[in-house]
């Protein structure tokens, strides 16, 4: 399951969001980027077009487990390892 924090321990990631919020940086944890304008330092949402400014962007691409891991549909959708 996806981590809608910053990271996925709650203890963990609030000391980070504080620690970040604190030197001025901003965090959009459910920001689905469609599409980066490095030009204009901005970064363009697949929902509804929202645009962010940004002077450094740091984002975690689009990934999933290996092919390895599969959902076994008996067990009502669990993910295993096979």
């Amino acid at each position: 399951m996806p981590s809608l924090g910053i990271y996925s321990d709650s203890s963990t990631a609030g000391k980070i969001a504080s620690l970040l919020g604190s030197k001025g940086i901003e965090v959009h944890k459910e920001f689905e980027v469609n599409t980066v304008n490095p030009k204009n330092k901005e970064v363009i949402s697949v929902k509804g077009g929202e645009k962010l400014n940004y002077s450094l962007l740091v984002a975690v691409p689009p990934h999933r487990g290996g092919q390895r891991f599969v959902k076994d549909s008996s067990s009502g959708g669990t993910t295993w390892a096979s």
